[in-house]
């Protein structure tokens, strides 16, 4: 098994393993559904094309096996001196740092196919995910995981990720 960057040759084969993904976690949660006119060649093409996400493929004899999907968050930089204190003072806003934020590293997506899970290409991908984001200079990585889906919580936290933040939903209808 090799793993390698994601190219746009492997774009109609990367859409299969993303639509494949989707389907997974309609199962967990009914609110995954995506909009009648979604075009996964636009989705998928935009982020190859960003040079702050990387999607690794997981290969094996030409078959894809699955995939991570990981991206530079980079901090909001706004112009200080284009902002008066005045203007700052009425908005309540703070005073720009003087120490600029580091960039976050997301995790989007890890999915690997049914049939080849539990074989270590989830933990393959991860690793070499978390080596690209840290050469991308970022010191902490998130992600997020469904509550209601106990084999990613799990596999989440064999990886060496924790719980620091508690997202809450209710539906209104």
């Amino acid at each position: 098994m090799i793993i390698r960057p994601a190219t746009v040759v492997d774009l109609s084969r990367l859409i299969v393993l993303f639509q494949q993904e989707i389907t997974y976690q309609r199962r967990i949660n009914p609110f995954f559904d995506l909009s009648p006119d979604f075009d996964w060649r636009h989705f998928v093409e935009v982020k190859l094309n960003n040079p702050n996400e990387r999607i690794l493929l997981a290969e094996r004899g030409g078959l894809l096996l699955g995939y991570i999907d990981t991206r530079v968050r980079l901090p909001k930089q706004s112009s200080p001196a284009k902002q008066s204190i005045m203007s700052r003072l009425v908005r309540r806003e703070a005073p720009p740092s003087l120490v600029l934020p580091p960039a976050v590293g997301w995790i989007e997506d890890c999915y690997v196919q049914t049939e080849f899970q539990r074989q270590g290409i989830g933990r393959a991908l991860v690793k070499e995910g978390l080596t690209w984001l840290q050469a991308k200079g970022v010191r902490r990585i998130e992600l997020a995981v469904s509550a209601a889906n106990d084999n990613g919580r799990a596999f989440w936290e064999k990886q060496g990720f924790s719980a620091f933040r508690l997202l809450m939903s209710k539906e209104t209808g």
